[in-house]
């Protein structure tokens, strides 16, 4: 009879546990998502942010086209304040980060899913190392390009000027 109870206290435990179990892999996996739709509106956001990369673009071409009259050199000038800005994302890695930590990733089921998260984790590394070396020579581009123009002809009373008609206008 002792025997039966103790068998029967360690399945109950047991199946507590694999319930506990699956209710924590179905709350990181809920967590995941959140935080991956975060991380997809912020990257989608980015993207439709091309303006750095159209201005570096017009910036290049005004200066290759060799027309240095007063009224390029003004546009050259406006277009490199808005040329050297950068926006990276910052990916949330809090859920997987503890999934990882914690030993969580043992609670997840599915190989497929585990495989995913560490290769997403990967994705992530290398996604931050390349947006440090493109801070880097943002930084660089900013510092080269404070060497040619100086920048403080666009603000007026310590406050930015934000257009180039603003700029025209103050003249």
């Amino acid at each position: 009879m002792i025997f039966l109870a103790v068998t029967l206290g360690f399945f109950a435990d047991s199946l507590r546990e694999y319930y506990s179990d699956r209710k924590k892999e179905s709350e990181y996996m809920q967590f995941m998502v959140k935080e991956m739709r975060a991380d997809s509106v912020r990257l989608h956001n980015i993207i439709l942010d091309t303006a750095s990369a159209t201005n570096l673009q017009k910036l290049s071409v005004l200066i290759l086209s060799e027309d240095y009259s007063q009224e390029k050199m003004r546009e050259m000038y406006f277009i490199s304040l808005s040329a050297a800005s950068f926006n990276g994302v910052i990916f949330n890695r809090n859920t997987l980060g503890q999934l990882k930590n914690t030993g969580a990733m043992r609670l997840i089921h599915y190989r497929e899913v585990v495989d995913s998260l560490n290769k997403l984790d990967n994705l992530i590394s290398a996604a931050e190392i390349q947006m440090s070396e493109m801070f880097k020579q943002s930084h660089n581009y900013v510092s080269e390009l404070g060497s040619f123009f100086d920048h403080s002809y666009y603000y007026s009373n310590g406050e930015p000027l934000h257009s180039y008609e603003e700029v025209v206008l103050r003249q």
